[in-house]
């Protein structure tokens, strides 16, 4: 995970202003979101919040309280 914030660090750095900072937050949300699915896919399972929407909120929460 540390190799990929640097890859986007380092993009940013490179273009600071050929792409606006809304535009690329929107296109690595979006690639962030495929990837978890194309990992599921690979894996075999579904994600969880498909079953319960409780779960999106449990990822945020667990960060939260890892990093305190």
């Amino acid at each position: 995970m540390a190799g990929q914030l640097l890859i986007c660090v380092l993009i940013l750095r490179v273009w600071p202003h050929a792409v606006p900072l809304t535009a690329s937050a929107a296109v690595i949300f979006v690639a962030a979101w495929v990837g978890q699915f194309f990992g599921h896919a690979i894996e075999g399972r579904r994600p969880k919040f498909l079953q319960n929407i409780m779960f999106l909120l449990i990822g945020p929460l667990w960060v939260v309280l890892k990093h305190d």
